[in-house]
């Protein structure tokens, strides 16, 4: 398993889980549950996105289209 995204909350996790799986990669969340023990655990890195290896190059596409669109009103055409 590699870790193909970082997220800062467990939604983000979500969404991202989510478009890989629109596009037939499986994808699994770490950590997700770590963000309650906030105050006794550093407060940043703990919500991963992790895929197969043999997965991880399709994934890493996934992830910068997502992360190029976010910061716009619609995502990319081959995303939806």
């Amino acid at each position: 398993m590699r870790i193909v995204f970082h997220a800062s909350n467990s939604l983000d996790a979500h969404m991202v889980q989510d478009l890989l799986k629109m596009q037939g990669i499986e994808a699994f969340i770490a950590g997700e549950h770590l963000q309650s023990g906030v105050g006794t655990l550093p407060a940043f890195d703990l919500v991963k996105v992790l895929v197969e290896d043999a997965s991880y190059i399709a994934a890493r596409e996934v992830v910068d289209l997502w992360n190029t669109a976010a910061g716009s009103a619609e995502f990319p055409a081959d995303l939806t």
